[in-house]
């Protein structure tokens, strides 16, 4: 999906979290992008990735993926912990403008597939600490987030929503 919507993006559109997929769809950083990296939070997380493999320092790719996690320093402030899936809330008083001219949509999948996707793509994440999806999903219920697989925002209500009534357009 990264990909799909990356061709389309301006000069200063804000792209967050999915660098490395829109980068192997021959997207390149943009604009908006190169000049995040000039922001002091962000140059120095960037800095800070690289040096853990500083033999890996000529592989774009990886330059790539530094970059994607170091972007998101700059915007934990104003869009939350997770800057790439912010609330309604954190949306609207980012961008209000955008938020008050823009057809605002969203799908919401079957909550089981996107467990096991979730699961799926954590595990894969961090496989060095695997769990069953049976202690994934037991883990999520009982709120207990001492496992690094275990999310501890897992409902998109909020991405959609404020004050508890529907704040987009479009809900597929």
């Amino acid at each position: 999906m990264a990909g799909l919507l990356s061709r389309h993006l301006g000069p200063d559109d804000l792209h967050l979290g999915t660098w490395p997929e829109a980068f192997n769809q021959g997207i390149e950083p943009n604009r908006r992008a190169r000049r995040d990296l000039l922001h002091p939070l962000v140059a120095a997380s960037y800095t800070a990735r690289l040096a853990r493999k500083p033999g890996s320092l000529l592989d774009k790719a990886r330059r790539i993926a530094a970059f994607n996690g170091a972007q998101r320093q700059k915007y934990r402030k104003t869009l939350g912990p997770s800057p790439e899936h912010p609330s309604a809330v954190e949306m609207r008083a980012f961008a209000s403008k955008a938020w008050s001219n823009y057809f605002k949509f969203c799908f919401v999948r079957n909550p089981y597939e996107r467990a096991i996707s979730d699961y799926l793509w954590r595990t894969n994440k961090h496989d060095a600490t695997k769990i069953s999806f049976g202690e994934f999903l037991e883990r999520m219920k009982q709120g207990d987030f001492s496992h690094p697989v275990v999310p501890r925002r897992f409902d998109n209500w909020p991405m959609y929503t404020i004050n508890n009534q529907i704040a987009v357009d479009f809900i597929g």
